[in-house]
């Protein structure tokens, strides 16, 4: 009977603990204290209190998928952090597609945000301000890259990769090597081969990729070889399945019916994943380190309240911090600032330094 009544007291004090704890968060605000004081007190127990007191809505619409999340989860995880941070802020985040973005602005509707990449960036510019003080943490192509006349109109704020992914297997079965100098950019269009078999005759590509809309990763590959994906020979890529999906390529890599894949870093944890599982092995990776549009921005709208757009600007500025790019790592996509990267995967922790700051990326509207 006395444990259980030591029991039950050390529960009550807790309680009652936890009950005067509530009652000064809830009265703290009418009890007669300066307001420096009143703000530390605010700031130790639910956080800093925003000088706006209202929803930010950012609208995210996609040209290239997320790696473990998608880029609009990223948003509300972030925006979540800067929450807890800013008391009185809140946020509404939507997912959408190029058609239902248009449509929505055709009929008058506005975010306060938009998240998007190149293409769409381009049809974006008639309803987009420059920002007006936002400090982002970024490396200075990813500024430039989102500058007109001089203005930060755009501020990046995570970005992928290209890479060609090949395995010791594939390669010997090509019977071609990566020798004297040779890298997989020297095989990416000359390493395909056919395969009798008893029925007929199969084609092994040398490359499996995507191409689509807004996504060149043929530009990639030409910053290296020189040529992209221009070539007369048939054994080079399967061109049926270039303006499919970037599953698609990566689904005919696997399946054996390309040599080499040009890929993201999707591809990338999607290898990781299979080798982790045992699946394959000898799993060899080159970035594509001079060229990617795989680089998502943030704009502002026009129709914004002089003050909300201090606060979407102090966010805008948050989203590069390193706070914010440690979640963007944790999904891993690459960090705009070069912070975190050491936690990303074990492939692309060594795959970064290479790529970091190295791009010559092109104007996000064009």
């Amino acid at each position: 009977m006395t444990l259980k009544f030591k029991s039950l007291k050390k529960i009550s004090v807790k309680f009652l603990i936890s009950i005067f704890v509530v009652i000064m968060i809830i009265y703290i605000p009418v009890i007669n204290l300066s307001k420096s004081q009143a703000d530390v007190i605010y700031s130790k127990f639910i956080g800093e209190k925003s000088d706006f007191d209202g929803m930010i809505e950012i609208w995210n619409i996609d040209s290239f998928d997320g790696v473990t999340k998608s880029k609009t989860i990223l948003l509300s995880d972030i925006a979540k952090v800067y929450a807890r941070k800013n008391k009185g802020v809140s946020f509404i985040i939507k997912n959408m597609t190029e058609f239902e973005c248009f449509n929505a602005l055709s009929c008058g509707e506005f975010p306060d945000l938009f998240s998007a990449s190149y293409g769409i960036a381009k049809k974006l510019q008639n309803y987009v301000e420059p920002f007006a003080n936002v400090s982002a943490k970024t490396y200075s192509n990813f500024l430039e890259a989102g500058k007109f006349n001089g203005l930060q109109f755009a501020v990046a704020w995570c970005f992928e990769s290209y890479y060609l992914i090949s395995t010791e297997k594939n390669l010997a079965a090509a019977k071609v090597e990566i020798t004297d100098g040779k890298m997989l950019h020297d095989l990416a269009l000359s390493s395909g081969y056919t395969v009798k078999t008893k029925k007929n005759t199969r084609t092994v590509y040398s490359l499996a990729t995507s191409k689509s809309k807004y996504l060149s990763p043929d530009l990639a590959l030409k910053a290296y070889n020189g040529i992209g994906l221009k070539t007369d020979n048939e054994l080079s890529f399967n061109k049926s399945i270039l303006n499919s999906s970037q599953f698609s390529a990566y689904s005919n890599f696997i399946l054996g019916n390309s040599v080499i894949l040009l890929g993201t870093n999707h591809d990338v944890h999607r290898m990781e994943l299979r080798e982790k599982a045992g699946k394959v092995q000898g799993i060899i990776y080159e970035p594509l380190t001079k060229f990617t549009d795989l680089v998502e921005f943030v704009f502002k709208s026009k129709n914004i309240t002089s003050k909300k757009q201090i606060e979407v600007e102090k966010f805008v500025s948050f989203l590069t911090e390193n706070e914010s790019q440690q979640i963007v790592v944790n999904s891993k996509m690459f960090s705009v600032n070069g912070s975190n990267c050491d936690s990303i995967s074990s492939v692309m922790t060594n795959i970064t330094p290479e790529i970091i700051g190295n791009y010559a990326l092109n104007n996000v509207f064009i």
